[in-house]
């Protein structure tokens, strides 16, 4: 009996259940002496053989089963609309082709077939340390069909040219899962062209990789595992990236991405790399990004049109990453970005990850070069940038560099990046430079003496950086290369800086030699040092217990311009040794000012309605100049509407280094300093600076980042994202969720935190009873992670009919996706819907990617076939014989 489609057999074995169930057929009720001619322990094998039957026969797609690589290359160089080529659990050495090609090849497919291995990790393609694996090459416009891989093992490829040795994919569409690529290598050995060791993305390809690792895997130039390039696409989802590396022994001097590469020179193309809940682990770059580097190009006369590069990074984890190159190599600048560098026309965004351990010479987790870079909810531990010894150049920024400086080469003024940095904590970081964020704009275009160079205004040079809701805590910067130690927690110079609703605790420059003038080794800013043509705002920010052993313990202002400055708090900060200094040598405990001579910078502004109370040494030191340098840079800071306490020279708070002595709170509101040709300035316009006469008793409380996520990257110990809890409190006593804080130890601290209200209270007095004088309260909140649904109606369809595929996203809003087999990239929405008219039986992979993290979804739209479904309606479906067997009326 013949059933052309599948549902003529669900009619047939229907009815034949339909009349096994009727009186007087089968069970010949009317003839009750008699057993039925056909029992129920019979009936069913005869159905399910009668199905097997006619599902082999009449399934719409073909299943080609191989088992040797020519079996498998024959499959791959004839395929049709729904193949699947099957294939058997063993080896597939390269080494065994006996064609042409000494590797699988798929050149113009022009379909949309799956590869899969019978048992995933089962089915190995291997190189045998010698040959590259697959190269997917699409040389026909409209010939690129869409290839899954699903369950195979790509490893020990080889290539000695500018491909991969594990996947090379030219123009390409494609969707790997669960998929491995192990020890594969490209190896050129040239100072030019980019080789990946596992996959190559090249010539605007598409590709998603779902729950796939890479591990092991080298380069001796770009992209030690994967390198995306030239308007090409890739899309990563709970996947792992561990010990990957193209610093091997010889490598090129600017060797790029240890784990990948991402760029692009393709004029009027985007390349992007989108990568969730994803682990970046013991990767090594040999110059650029110990995990990733991006770079994208800007349009000039050599490339008219633009290229840029797209980055996004969520809910992801990136540890133990190094930027270093190997002792013989010898680059011409420091190592950049441990984790991740980004590099000109480049939009990188990062959310909810984390960053530990990495190292670089310059950025230890990220670093940037005229990138326009947005990092949100993350957070950043032990992360340490440490410079060039060799050149004495400065490690910079622990966990975070940016910077803008162009060549006077350069034809035109590039345009600074930008940095903003939002809920985001930072411990433990160190540099010489910027302990956890360092930020820098154009110097060269605003200083520069070399004719031509010079170009554009402060506002054009500077690089702008908003910091937000941000915590920075036991930061670090030292001098082990002999040079200053700058901003412990923060150093920006050139730059456009907006700080607030932020904490810097704790954070520390320490020099070896800070008690001589001008010694190479000296800290400068514990918390902060703003610098050199720079504007900074500063609101609702306290500073507590940062220490610089020279200059500025909380805040360091050289040669710029205060815009915004109010409701912040300095408590607890010091210039070491606090009260060992004399008074009129004490630089600044909470603030040091100066102008910056040498570069002809007055320093402007007013900081007004702050707080300060209880640092060690002066709290406020304003360094000054006369007309005499013939700048005319001088000390135009003024104060009003502070509230100050300190002890540690009596009542003294204030120094001008043109005016005589030190000076109380109420003496600073008639304090006139006299630069000398008629330029006066008055240090209180309004006169109303406040000495208190009693510690003055302060509480904050922050939490960043301030959501829970309830889940983690591929990998991950934990099940969930990070938030942690800071305070700073000044008085006699003081309770954290109702326990109990030591005065001092516990002044300011850090902890874990859970989902729920944290409440701090701060008592003047030495008990923590009755009503307390000062309180804060931050919440943790419950953030649930993205899931997606992927639905087809219908889910059947003859060829030449339409489906509608719709997507459902909950928990975060999508900020980019894309459904498999060319359906759709642009997925932003919640939800949407899109019409697809398949030739055959085609299954649907959805990818997308939020704040949060990402998340998949799957479909398969049936062409002239039945979906799998329940036959029997009856209680046995799940096809349980002995059900049948052990039944009454056998």
């Amino acid at each position: 009996m013949d059933f052309p489609r599948q549902s003529e057999l669900k009619h047939f074995l229907f009815g034949i259940h339909d009349l096994y169930l009727m009186k007087g057929i089968f069970l010949h009720a009317d003839l009750p002496k008699e057993k039925p001619l056909i029992s129920r322990r019979y009936l069913i094998p005869i159905f399910i053989f009668v199905a097997l039957i006619a599902l082999r026969a009449d399934a719409a797609h073909r299943v080609v089963a191989v088992s040797t690589s020519d079996q498998l290359q024959t499959a791959l160089a004839d395929v049709q609309d729904g193949d699947l080529i099957q294939l058997a659990d063993g080896s597939y050495p390269v080494a065994e082709l006996t064609g042409f090609y000494d590797f699988f090849f798929i050149v113009d497919p022009g379909a949309h077939f799956t590869v899969q291995a019978t048992t995933p990790g089962a089915a190995i393609l291997d190189g045998g340390g010698a040959g590259r694996i697959l190269e997917y090459r699409v040389d026909t416009p409209g010939a690129e069909g869409w290839v899954t891989l699903n369950g195979l093992v790509f490893k020990d490829g080889k290539t000695t040219s500018f491909d991969a040795g594990g996947v090379t994919i030219r123009s390409g569409r494609s969707t790997f899962s669960d998929c491995i690529f192990q020890n594969n290598h490209g190896l050129p050995n040239t100072t030019s062209g980019a080789a990946a060791g596992a996959v190559l993305l090249t010539a605007e390809s598409v590709t998603q990789f779902f729950n796939c690792s890479f591990t092991g895997n080298t380069s001796d130039n770009h992209g030690g595992a994967m390198l995306v390039g030239q308007g090409s696409t890739a899309f990563i989802h709970d996947s792992i990236f561990l010990d990957n590396r193209n610093d091997l022994p010889g490598h090129r001097t600017n060797g790029l991405g240890g784990a990948i590469h991402v760029f692009n020179g393709l004029q009027g193309t985007t390349t992007y790399l989108y990568a969730a809940n994803t682990t970046f682990s013991t990767n090594r770059g040999g110059f650029a990004g110990g995990a990733i580097m991006a770079k994208g190009n800007f349009a000039s006369s050599a490339q008219p049109v633009a290229s840029p590069t797209k980055v996004v990074i969520s809910n992801s984890t990136f540890d133990n990453n190094i930027a270093l190159n190997d002792p013989s190599v010898s680059p011409a600048s420091p190592t950049e970005g441990g984790g991740i560098m980004a590099e000109n026309n480049v939009s990188l965004f990062v959310y909810n990850s984390r960053f530990s351990n990495n190292s670089g010479g310059l950025g230890g987790a990220v670093a940037s070069f005229r990138a326009q870079v947005t990092i949100e909810s993350s957070v950043f531990r032990s992360n340490s940038a440490f410079g060039r010894p060799q050149t004495t150049s400065a490690g910079q920024g622990g966990a975070i560099k940016s910077h803008s400086n162009d060549n006077c080469s350069d034809e035109n003024n590039i345009r600074t990046g930008s940095l903003s940095v939002t809920d985001s904590f930072f411990e433990g970081n160190q540099a010489q430079w910027g302990g956890a964020v360092f930020s820098a704009g154009d110097s060269t275009r605003m200083f520069s003496t070399t004719s031509g160079c010079k170009m554009g205004s402060f506002a054009d040079n500077r690089l702008p950086v908003t910091l937000d809701r941000i915590t920075i805590t036991n930061c670090s910067v030292d001098d082990v290369i002999g040079n200053h130690a700058v901003g412990g927690g923060i150093y920006g110079i050139m730059v456009d800086m907006s700080l607030s609703n932020s904490m810097v605790l704790n954070s520390v420059a320490s020099g070896t030699d800070p008690a001589t003038f001008n010694s190479p080794s000296q800290g400068h800013g514990g918390g902060a040092s703003i610098r050199t043509g720079s504007l900074l705002s500063v609101s609702d920010t306290t500073f507590a217990g940062n220490v610089a052993d020279h200059e500025g313990g909380g805040l360091h202002i050289l040669g710029s311009e205060i815009g915004t400055f109010s409701a912040n708090t300095f408590v607890g900060n010091e210039v070491s040794p606090g009260g060992n200094r004399p008074e009129t040598s004490s630089e600044g405990a909470a603030i040091y000012v100066s102008p910056a001579v040498s570069n002809s910078l007055g320093v402007s502004g007013a900081i007004n309605n702050s707080t300060f109370t209880d640092n060690i040494g002066l709290p406020i030191f304003d360094s000054d100049t006369t007309d005499a340098n013939g700048c005319g840079c001088f000390n135009l800071v003024t104060y009003d509407g502070n509230t100050f306490y300190n002890n540690t020279y009596g009542d003294k708070i204030y120094r001008d280094s043109l005016v005589a002595g030190t000076h109380t709170a109420e003496e600073l509101n008639t304090v006139v300093v006299d630069h000398g040709g008629g330029t006066m300035t008055q240090k209180s316009l309004q006169e109303n600076n406040v000495d208190e006469v009693s510690p003055i008793t302060t509480a904050a409380l922050m939490v960043t980042p301030e959501g829970l996520i309830d889940a983690a990257a591929a990998g991950d110990v934990m099940t969930s994202t990070e938030s942690f809890l800071a305070w700073s409190w000044n008085g006699g006593c003081a309770q954290l969720n109702q326990t109990e804080l030591n005065l001092g130890s516990e002044s300011t601290g850090f902890m874990s935190s859970d989902i729920g209200a944290h409440h701090l209270e701060v008592w003047s007095g030495g008990e923590c009873s009755g009503a307390s004088d000062d309180a804060a309260v931050a919440d943790v909140l419950q953030m649930a992670s993205p899931t997606a649904e992927l639905n087809a109606d219908p889910i059947a369809i003859q060829e030449g009919e339409d489906s509608t595929l719709s997507w459902i996203v909950t928990g975060a809003t999508p900020v980019a996706g894309m459904i498999s087999n060319g359906v759709t990239d642009t997925i932003i929405n919640l939800t949407g819907s899109t019409v697809v008219a398949p030739l055959a039986s085609i299954r649907y992979h959805l990818g997308i990617i939020t704040r949060r993290g990402g998340a998949t979804a799957d479909e398969t739209v049936y062409v002239d076939e039945e979906p799998p479904t329940v036959i029997f309606l009856d209680g046995f479906e799940t096809g349980d014989i002995g059900a049948w067997s052990t039944a009454s009326g056998e």
